[in-house]
């Protein structure tokens, strides 16, 4: 009798693993050791210690790579050690479809290198084109005197239509929106005493496919920060705005 009570046990567990994959197939995410609390939701912690895009570059999940402080606010650090540069990034584990996805940023710290990207995006892991990448990016793409710092980019990026690229002042506090509707992406960007900054790509979108929202902290092709020192960025925090 008490094996046939395990052997109950061992298929219903079975069944219910089964069913658990088949319902959250379509959210899968990498399974990353560490989590984080994040502006009401959790976030995974990108780990991987040998070179991983975007760059290539390593990425660490250590505490002093990726922490929320006492006010809430998310920071990301690259930093050097063991030999070499980690980058550091986020992923949203509630995935997000059509409605508004609003990053609030402190301002870049002066020593922005120009080898240094901010990334605040989207990412989809179904099988949807170009995994469903929406970018806001902040860097100067290795160039000092870059024209511009900062772009919103539907992919594919090499679609003139897709992409735009304007100047700013990157080291003062920004409220940026990605609004996805069915049939358009739309991007706003906007800061203290600064006119905003308004994009629009038409571009058909599929609500049933999920995304997950991402924040990231990487080096440009995997080039070491030209001064050779750590960069920090605060990430004040996140919220999404489904449409109904």
């Amino acid at each position: 009798m008490a094996n046939q009570s395990l052997l109950f046990v061992q298929v219903i567990r079975t069944v219910f693993i089964g069913l658990t994959a088949m319902l959250l197939g379509s959210f899968y995410l990498p399974p990353y050791n560490r989590t984080i609390d994040f502006s009401g939701m959790q976030w995974q912690v990108k780990h991987h210690s040998k070179p991983e895009g975007p760059g290539p570059n390593y990425f660490s999940d250590h505490d002093s790579s990726v922490w929320v402080d006492a006010s809430g606010r998310l920071h990301l650090r690259l930093r050097y050690s063991d030999g070499r540069w980690w980058c550091a990034e986020v992923i949203g584990m509630q995935p997000v479809g059509t409605g508004i996805l609003k990053f609030a940023v402190e301002g870049l710290p002066e020593n922005w290198d120009p080898q240094c990207v901010l990334g605040l995006f989207t990412w989809s892991t179904e099988k949807i084109k170009h995994h469903g990448e929406i970018d806001i990016e902040y860097s100067l793409w290795g160039k000092k005197k870059n024209k511009w710092n900062l772009q919103f980019v539907v992919q594919p990026h090499k679609k003139k239509q897709n992409k735009f690229r304007f100047t700013t002042s990157i080291h003062q506090p920004k409220t940026h929106e990605i609004i996805i509707s069915g049939k358009a992406v739309a991007f706003s960007t906007s800061g203290v005493n600064e006119e905003e900054k308004r994009f629009v790509v038409r571009k058909k979108w599929y609500p049933e496919k999920k995304i997950f929202p991402r924040i990231n902290l990487w080096l440009y092709q995997g080039i070491a920060p030209e001064k050779g020192e750590s960069v920090e960025v605060i990430i004040t925090s996140f919220k999404f705005l489904p449409s109904f």
